[in-house]
């Protein structure tokens, strides 16, 4: 499929009385398998070509790119901690040496929250935000949102987090409606649009819509 940077993923609609939002979901594991091990090939050959440090990383690990091939192989490789991807951004900022593609195809940022440090900035291309697009469909889809759901936003929106835009994004991506109050407007403003547009779902963090239940009765009786 074509992404061409819209909105809406073009059969959302369709999708509202159906199982699964991917075929891939109800398919027999040996067959999720298969999928998965071709994947994993092309993605060994992209990073070889495109990634000098994962490329530096196998060859300190003294793993090849071909020797990974099955999901088993996977237990062979050595772990990304966090402060790897840290010193990666400092070596080649804005988006570290990690990055995988040119600067040139990539079309958004994203960030992690930087509760414990600096945020780490990715970068994506169109294809992989098609992709983001699609894996949140799916959870939202698994967690019982539909096509035409109204979605109260509480999540954060500020900060480049990965909780405000792209949850917004993958939300108008499956045909749902996204209510944009976010966290950062308060949990006053987002019961006043609770009772203002009556949304069939929620978005946030676990903590934050207890939150938002206890002061429900205080804010709006």
């Amino acid at each position: 499929m074509q992404y061409g940077m819209r909105f809406r993923r073009a059969c959302a609609s369709a999708k509202a009385n159906d199982r699964f939002w991917h075929e891939v979901e109800g398919m027999p594991l040996d067959g999720v398998r298969r999928i998965q091990e071709e994947r994993l090939v092309e993605q060994m050959a992209y990073l070889r070509a495109n990634s000098p440090f994962y490329r530096d990383k196998f060859a300190a690990a003294g793993i090849g790119f071909d020797d990974i091939r099955t999901i088993e192989d996977l237990q062979r490789l050595p772990f990304t901690y966090k402060t790897e991807i840290r010193e990666s951004l400092s070596a080649e900022p804005p988006f570290g040496r990690h990055r995988a593609a040119p600067m040139e195809d990539i079309i958004q940022m994203q960030a992690s929250s930087g509760t414990t440090g600096n945020p780490s900035y990715v970068a994506l291309t169109e294809s992989d935000a098609e992709m983001w697009h699609e894996m949140s469909a799916r959870c939202f889809f698994a967690n019982g949102v539909r096509p035409g759901d109204m979605v109260l936003h509480a999540f954060s929106l500020a900060k480049g987090f990965v909780g405000g835009v792209p949850v917004m994004q993958g939300l108008q991506y499956m045909g749902a409606i996204d209510v944009p109050v976010g966290a950062d407007g308060g949990a006053d403003r987002l019961l006043r649009a609770c009772a203002d547009v009556r949304p069939r779902c929620v978005v946030g963090a676990p903590n934050f819509v207890i939150h938002l239940a206890e002061k429900a009765e205080e804010v709006l009786g």
